[in-house]
């Protein structure tokens, strides 16, 4: 194998196909760019890796470099060049520059002027003052995964390439991703210790604290470069840089609205991967979508592709020719497909949401009406821009016995807040009793993460539960949750940087559940509900947490006719799950909800026993009856409260079919299915 077959078989060469415009241009992204190119200007250590998560943009910064080079390798007259330093010399921060600049610029590259070259500019400068590092160079993108797909040929490929890289003299520079899985390869390590060769490497956080960091040799030569996963306004203004690409290629229109909804949806609900690629994928596959239902339809009507689609002569497609629009319903439209989360949920505008915040809260919590208000006010405040958008979207202490809807409310919150309960992470701090323990939730150094920061990471949008939080070692409150609700981000044990300023964050305690059972039974002095949680949070005795959170709230008792609510909300999941899997309904009679919030009813444990009677006193029954045959397909099933056969002074439930002559149903409990 020759070495310059090599090059063509493993590599790209990125430098042409930025001269070739074949490169999807590169917005933003100036800081890190600007970092490679100080660190490739070394003597030593000049090996720039990048470092971040897949699909953030690595690969871009690298393409981008390429982009700006291009213009550097046309060498122009002297003249020029000393006609540019000496306007430049007025404008060294390129905050202005005079027309002659303008003038010399253009004639140096023509496309510096569009605003994705600024950095041009100071490669520009460098040139001007006599540094030519970067005239003639040629970035190649070797392609890891074909060197690995010929294990007999990888050292033999790897001595051909490093071979010419070396005899170029320095004019080759490679860029390579995935660094880590050829970096230990000893050509490959001596060629760069020893400065034979220079090299952009991309690595993810793990891999780079695995691979590079641990080994000195490969610390020397290498200098990181971090690439933290852009804002949502960046990765619009990113979609915006890429959408005539996108255009061209599905002849179709994209709008703006498109691309702010695209980037909004992709970041609040795909999960495994990162802006802004999520949000380029979201794009791609709507454009996709779009173009196949409209030949699918195309088809049906007996019309002609070539009618809908215009063969254009020029290579450029112009926007007159496309076929149609991706509109923000689209956008709506795959991601519903995506999540499972229904349409209209994903429409909801961020005011309606929060406008009926509290109602929807209390049709899925019974009773703790200062419990849902305190929740609702205080994440209007933060939502709405009052609040300190440095910390968590909001954060509470729920106190008080167990069984009263404090964990109800947290699920209720994660899902219309995020549109899914999955949005919900808890932790059972019972767990977390031991100093050991704690570093579970932030990772260790020989673990890859920590269970509360990669879930995060996976999931920003979402409600994090820390259950029974007194049971929890006191170094935990140090290490983890006061970073988080002073300043909204903690770093995991390999270093990275886990942003929680779009979560809830909630805390419960069975502090002053004493009290309040107490309070519930005594009838002539109760205490007012500001006396009770004064009592709770002095009972609590954590006081750094109770100044940090935006509200505390202790949650009451619930009695006999909010536990007969309970047991409605729980048989009427049932009668929809009877009528979707079964095509069953069910009526249950006055009689029985009384009955069964009776026997459902326990101070101590509140709303806990609901669930098990239900189990045991309905389904288990309708169970019977469905394995029998006593109920099929198609059959009302009535559920009453009716004297025991073994006692005269109990009652029990039976389960009947209703008579066909049996006209009132005044006493009837009406189920009405929640979608």
């Amino acid at each position: 194998m020759d070495s310059s077959s090599a090059l063509e078989k493993y590599g790209k060469d990125l430098t042409k196909l930025a001269k070739d415009k074949k490169l999807d241009p590169v917005v933003g992204r100036q800081n890190e760019i600007q970092s490679c190119i100080q660190i490739l200007s070394r003597r030593t250590k000049n090996n720039p890796v990048l470092i971040g998560e897949h699909g953030v943009g690595k690969t871009a910064i690298a393409a981008g470099w390429s982009g700006y080079n291009p213009g550097i390798s046309e060498k122009g007259p002297r003249v020029q060049m000393a006609r540019l330093k000496i306007n430049l010399l007025q404008a060294r921060d390129f905050i202005w520059m005079p027309y002659s600049t303008l003038d010399v610029l253009q004639v140096v590259h023509p496309e510096v002027l569009e605003p994705r070259h600024t950095m041009l500019w100071r490669i520009a400068w460098r040139i001007a003052e006599g540094d030519d590092i970067f005239l003639d160079k040629r970035l190649i993108s070797l392609d890891v995964g074909a060197l690995d797909a010929e294990p007999k040929k990888f050292e033999q490929g790897m001595n051909a390439i490093i071979d010419e890289v070396t005899k170029s003299n320095g004019e080759i520079m490679l860029f390579v991703d995935d660094i880590h899985k050829i970096v230990a390869e000893d050509v490959l390590r001596r060629s760069i210790s020893r400065g034979e060769l220079r090299c952009i490497g991309a690595t993810t956080m793990d891999e780079y604290h695995k691979h590079i960091e641990k080994d000195p040799t490969l610390a020397r030569s290498f200098s990181p470069v971090y690439v933290d996963e852009p804002s949502i306004e960046e990765t619009i203004s990113i979609l915006e840089g890429l959408r005539p690409k996108y255009e061209q290629h599905h002849r179709v229109r994209i709008s703006k609205r498109a691309l702010k909804k695209a980037a909004l949806l992709s970041d609040q609900h795909i999960i495994g991967n990162f802006l802004p690629a999520k949000a380029i994928e979201l794009i791609d596959d709507t454009a996709s979508a779009k173009v196949v239902n409209l030949q699918t339809v195309s088809k049906h009507v007996g019309s002609d592709k070539s009618k809908l689609i215009p063969e254009s002569e020029t290579e450029k497609l112009s926007l007159e020719s496309s076929i149609d629009e991706v509109t923000d319903d689209n956008i709506v439209a795959i991601v519903s497909k995506k999540t499972k989360i229904p349409e209209w949920k994903l429409k909801q505008s961020e005011e309606e949401k929060l406008l009926h915040l509290e109602e929807e809260l209390r049709k899925r919590v019974v009773g703790q009406g200062h419990a849902v208000e305190a929740v609702v006010k205080a994440v209007q405040r933060s939502r709405v821009g009052l609040g300190n958008q440095k910390r968590p979207t909001a954060s509470f202490m729920f106190m008080g016995p167990m069984g009263v809807g404090k964990t109800k409310l947290a699920k209720a919150l994660a899902y219309l807040l995020f549109n899914t309960e999955e949005a919900l992470v808890r932790f059972d701090m019972s767990a977390y009793k031991e100093k050991q323990a704690v570093s579970r939730l932030i990772g260790s150094p020989p673990e890859e993460g920590g269970l509360l920061t990669e879930a995060v990471r996976r999931r920003p949008y979402s409600v994090i539960l820390f259950d029974e939080i007194e049971k929890a070692h006191p170094e935990l409150l140090d290490e983890v949750l006061l970073p988080i609700l002073d300043e909204g981000k903690i770093k995991d044990a390999a270093g990275r940087l886990v942003n929680f300023t779009n979560t809830v964050i909630i805390m419960t305690s069975n502090a002053g559940s004493k009290l309040v059972l107490e309070d519930a039974d005594n009838i002539t002095n109760k205490l007012s509900y500001q006396e009770l949680k004064e009592k709770a949070i002095s009972e609590l005795q954590q006081p750094e947490l109770i100044n940090r959170v935006d509200e505390s709230v202790v949650f009451q008792p619930l009695d006999a006719d909010q536990i007969i609510s309970i047991v409605k909300l729980k048989l009427n999941d049932l009668s929809r799950k009877m009528e979707q899997d079964k095509g069953m309904k069910i009526q249950v009679m006055e009689d029985a909800l009384k009955l069964l919030g009776r026997w459902g009813r326990d101070l101590n444990y509140g709303a806990w026993p609901v669930k098990r009677v239900i189990q045991k006193k309905v389904e288990d029954e309708l169970a019977k009856g469905i394995l029998v045959e006593k109920f099929k397909q198609g059959d009302t099933i009535v559920i009453d409260a009716v004297a025991s056969s073994s006692s005269t002074s109990s009652r029990e439930l039976s389960f009947t079919k209703p008579q066909k002559d049996k006209s009132s149903t005044s006493n009837v409990f009406p189920f009405t299915l929640v979608a």
